[in-house]
């Protein structure tokens, strides 16, 4: 993923590039006049009939006394039913309209859904005996994201601190993960103009507990990042917040968000939340190491992790770069194997060296230490852009149970037009769809297939498909 910073507004262009000359000589965007600041935070961890949660009541009381601190007038409800959360929210969306908002915030935690394209909120009373059942039970967040920009506030944020996974397998007892079982939503929400949707775990997968602590990962994170001294945009505090989670979770939570913010939203230290008016185009914050563009003019994603520089070389060249390592890894005897794994794990190793050296530990010798190195040096190289690398990165992360990063990866090389990570990407699509409803997303999938030309992963994945009953072509 290219490293940059994108110039948004077309029509702006001008403007966009006189604009550092102008915060030079001294000017500054103005201030807004203050007006209301609200938030509604919902912590819903006392659950009747699906497995309780330890955190999420506690992180909505962390949430709200962080807002408080920064100017937010917050209402804070625990352990809502699906009715009472649908009241909550109603009585929000009135107080909202009956009085606009410059700022307008909601945050949930506790157990989320991704049924059939839609991310769900479940009430404390949720049930879950089929797709149809859960889907009439939670609320959906798509329909808040419209509730909210009928209200038109100056800047609306949206966080979901909630697994983004179908619940069909369940047992009793406390969860140490806010959700239940996989769905393979192949695309995060994205957000509308105005506002910033934040995620605490990526598609498909489950946000940690932490049933052991004080507070969940992404409310301890999104907490420190906030009260932070410093004045910097919101969507720095949100890549701040997602980079400590994926560190504190050893990679087991890869948050994210999506912003298309008309105004810029800056977070002065512990103090407060300040808006200023976008005289002039607004240059995105650099989305380092993981920003893209994610639909509209003004639009930024972040991902933490989708940390790979410019993709190095062609498809052709992948292609030939995979069959020449595949016979390096069959062909090199016992010392050249070590030299060639000692070569890898040096500063200076080239990608190729890299990816060649985790094949070796991958493949000869594939105990669970070995395989850990593999993951780390695939990781080195996948990051340089090196295309190969992401692929074996990806089908490795895939047969360790380890979906989140999988995804991360073959996407990547995907979209950088690998035909056999679409193919893998296909895959897994159909594997996770086995455990849940249908994806939402084949089209797009059969759509990269046919682009990348790779044919013989659209006949399997056609095939994958008519034999689950799922639209294959």
């Amino acid at each position: 993923m290219v490293n940059r910073r994108m110039v948004l507004g077309s029509a702006w262009g001008l403007a966009a590039a006189l604009a550092p000359g102008l915060r030079q000589s001294g000017w500054a965007a103005p201030a807004r006049v203050p007006g209301p600041r609200r938030a509604l935070i919902v912590g819903n961890a006392a659950y009747r009939h699906v497995p309780r949660l330890v955190n999420p009541a506690r992180d909505a009381r962390l949430i709200e006394a962080t807002l408080g601190r920064l100017g937010i007038d917050c209402t804070c409800v625990v352990d809502a039913t699906n009715a009472e959360l649908s009241r909550v929210v109603d009585a929000f969306m009135l107080g909202l309209r009956r009085q606009p908002a410059e700022l307008a915030w909601f945050y949930f935690s506790g157990h989320g859904a991704y049924v059939d394209g839609r991310n769900l909120m479940l009430g404390v009373d949720t049930t879950v005996s089929s797709p149809q059942a859960l889907r009439a039970q939670g609320f959906h967040l798509d329909a808040l994201r419209g509730m909210i920009e009928q209200a038109n506030p100056g800047a609306a944020v949206l966080v979901e601190d909630a697994c983004r996974n179908n619940p069909f397998v369940l047992a009793g007892g406390p969860s140490a993960t806010r959700g239940l079982q996989g769905d393979p939503g192949l695309f995060p929400p994205r957000a509308w103009g105005g506002s910033l949707t934040a995620y605490s775990t990526a598609p498909f997968t489950q946000a940690l507990d932490w049933p052991d602590r004080p507070h969940g990962p992404y409310a301890t994170a999104l907490a420190a990042a906030l009260l932070r001294p410093g004045a910097r945009p919101l969507e720095a505090v949100f890549r701040e917040a997602a980079d400590a989670v994926w560190a504190s979770t050893r990679h087991r939570q890869q948050p994210g968000y999506y912003s298309d913010l008309r105004e810029e939203v800056m977070v002065l230290g512990a103090r407060r939340i300040e808006l200023r008016s976008t005289r002039f185009a607004r240059i995105a914050p650099d989305a380092s190491p993981g920003g893209r563009s994610a639909g509209g003019a003004g639009a930024t994603h972040y991902q933490v992790d989708a940390q790979a520089a410019r993709p190095i070389g062609t498809p052709a060249d992948w292609h030939d770069d995979l069959d020449q390592l595949a016979d390096a890894v069959r062909d090199l005897g016992p010392a050249q194997r070590r030299r060639a794994v000692a070569r890898a794990q040096r500063p200076d190793a080239t990608a190729a060296e890299r990816t060649l050296g985790a094949m070796l530990l991958e493949q000869r010798w594939p105990e669970r230490h070995a395989l850990d190195q593999a993951q780390v040096l695939y990781l080195r190289a996948a990051r340089m852009g090196y295309v190969p690398a992401q692929v074996l990165l990806g089908e490795l992360a895939a047969r360790r149970g380890d979906d989140a990063l999988a995804y991360a990866w073959l996407n990547e090389a995907s979209l950088a037009g690998s035909g056999r990570a679409t193919g893998d990407l296909a895959s897994l699509s159909m594997q996770l769809a086995a455990q849940g409803g249908p994806p939402t997303s084949m089209q797009d999938v059969r759509n990269r297939l046919r682009r990348t030309g790779a044919l013989r992963y659209l006949e399997r994945f056609i095939e994958q498909a008519q034999s689950a009953g799922l639209p294959g072509r």
